[in-house]
């Protein structure tokens, strides 16, 4: 497993030419974590409302649309 102080230790490595890009790969990185969440935690949360969905009222209900 990889430490911060060896990742600190290979961004102080970096030509400062490419900070910027690092650092915009850093938020992405971030990003995408949140996204990958908000997902994961959207989808429980509308477990339980999507069961009434699937019911032979519901079905009786949109049949005609």
């Amino acid at each position: 497993m990889i430490t911060r102080d060896e990742v600190k230790d290979e961004i102080n490595k970096v030509p400062d030419k490419f900070l910027q890009e690092l650092y915009d790969f850093i938020l992405y990185l971030k990003y995408r974590k949140y996204q990958q969440e908000d997902s994961v935690m959207t989808h429980v949360a509308s477990e339980d409302a999507l069961k009434d969905w699937n019911s032979t009222e519901e079905e009786q209900a949109w049949k005609n649309l």
